[in-house]
């Protein structure tokens, strides 16, 4: 299983409002990086996202920023126990 890591919330924000899954998340050093499970399609969503091609909910997007928020300024760490090892 590969895992796309970033702790770009825009782009990440971008991601989970265009409906790819969200794996989980991990703080480190003050930064946190949201993971996704890596896919042939996140590549095509983020050359999308940097041509200003990204057609994306606008109400979605902003209510998964809102999510990615709460865990930036939350404590602790997450991943989908479905998919962990």
């Amino acid at each position: 299983m590969s895992i796309f890591k970033t702790r770009n919330l825009k782009i990440a924000s971008y991601l989970y409002a265009s409906k790819v899954e969200l794996f989980g998340y991990e703080k480190f050093e003050g930064d946190t990086y949201f993971k996704f499970l890596s896919s042939p399609r996140i590549k095509t969503l983020i050359d999308n996202y940097y041509v200003d091609r990204a057609l994306v909910n606008p109400r979605d997007l902003f209510a998964r920023l809102d999510d990615l928020r709460d865990i930036v300024y939350s404590s602790g760490k997450y991943e989908n126990s479905d998919l962990a090892d």
